[in-house]
């Protein structure tokens, strides 16, 4: 895959691809909550931050949509942050999008840029397009003058484990000592460094029924339930008709000196 001035071609394929911020391509806005709906789990889908919109809206020069004959082909998805190296991070994906708001209605100024989420249309999965959005959310805080990209990294394999904790699952290599799971390889190779844990990344709960309509099972007892698509189990509370799931991500960060050559 080679690329000129945001344009990619796609080697073999004959397939041009631009990468262009969203707030050239305000249309697409829906398409990238369809793509999203294909690539996620209906219980993540269901649940987006009551910010996510506006987050969009104002800060649209942030997002990265890559374009193929005006076809949305994926997005990747970032918000300006307060947040200093050394410090906590952030507890997790829907505050972040609530910290990123407030801080902008504040007048704070940003000093990272925080990823939210890179949705690749299925039909384009497995052309190295998410490493191509890791390297275009770092190109974006660079012209934004920020020197830090920080993401929540969602292991693409972890839902296959989902009795293992991501602590332990985070350091699972393969022979060469690469990380086992591929999507935190994609991040190892862009230079990141792992932070540690996000616990509770996201939190969501509903009732039983919900739980049923998103996983397809029927849930006649208390107890962990393993749905697909899930990180770790989720906990049923029949009694209170509750259904809970906290998922753990992997904070990365990439530090990006903002006179580098990009």
């Amino acid at each position: 895959m080679s690329s000129i001035g945001g344009i990619v071609s796609l080697t073999g394929k004959g397939t041009l691809m631009q990468a262009v911020p969203l707030s050239s391509r305000m249309d697409l806005i829906k398409e990238i909550y369809e793509v999203n709906s294909a690539v996620f789990p209906p219980f993540i889908v269901a649940h987006p931050s009551e910010h996510t919109e506006k987050c969009l809206s104002i800060f649209a020069d942030f997002q990265k949509v890559i374009v193929a004959d005006d076809v949305l082909v994926a997005s990747g998805l970032t918000v300006p942050i307060c947040w200093t190296p050394g410090h906590e991070m952030p507890a997790g994906w829907f505050e972040v999008i609530e910290q990123a708001v407030l801080d902008y209605d504040r007048g704070i100024a940003p000093t990272a840029i925080c990823g939210l989420s890179i949705g690749i249309r299925p039909s384009w999965q497995g052309r190295g397009i998410g490493a191509r959005l890791v390297r275009e959310m770092r190109e974006t805080a660079r012209v934004h003058g920020i020197e830090h990209l920080i993401l929540p990294v969602r292991p693409t394999l972890k839902d296959r484990y989902p009795l293992i904790p991501m602590a332990e699952y985070m350091d699972w290599q393969r022979p060469d000592g690469s990380a086992f799971d591929p999507w935190l390889r994609v991040h190892q190779r862009e230079g990141a460094t792992r932070q540690g844990v996000a616990v509770d990344a996201m939190v969501i709960r509903g009732t039983v029924s919900q739980w049923e309509q998103w996983s397809s099972l029927q849930m006649n007892s208390s107890g962990r339930y393993v749905v697909s698509g899930a990180l770790s189990p989720v906990e049923i509370d029949i009694e209170n008709n509750l259904g809970i799931y906290r998922e753990d991500n992997v904070w990365v960060s990439h530090h990006l000196p903002v006179h580098a050559t990009p």
